[in-house]
């Protein structure tokens, strides 16, 4: 979508997802794509992730994550 027709990330970054702080859903919300996570954290590792499935050429539509990290400090894949 370009300029002035909607689209775009939502972040909601204090919501109930079940798995921690570090856990994130990431899945489209009308024309938008939505990344939902118990805390600030988690709204950072779905961005990750999502940015992550673009790079990959996947269409932002079929991006449907969720994640919950088993142990309590993920490692970010900077590289």
């Amino acid at each position: 979508a370009g300029p002035g027709k909607g689209g775009g990330v939502v972040l909601d970054c204090d919501d109930p997802v079940p798995g921690g702080t570090g856990a994130f859903r990431v899945q489209p919300a009308g024309n938008r794509l939505r990344i939902t996570a118990a805390a600030p954290i988690g709204c950072l590792y779905g961005t990750y992730a999502l940015l992550r499935e673009l790079g990959q050429g996947r269409a932002p539509g079929d991006i449907r994550l969720a994640e919950a990290p088993v142990m309590p400090l993920r490692m970010l894949n900077h590289w």
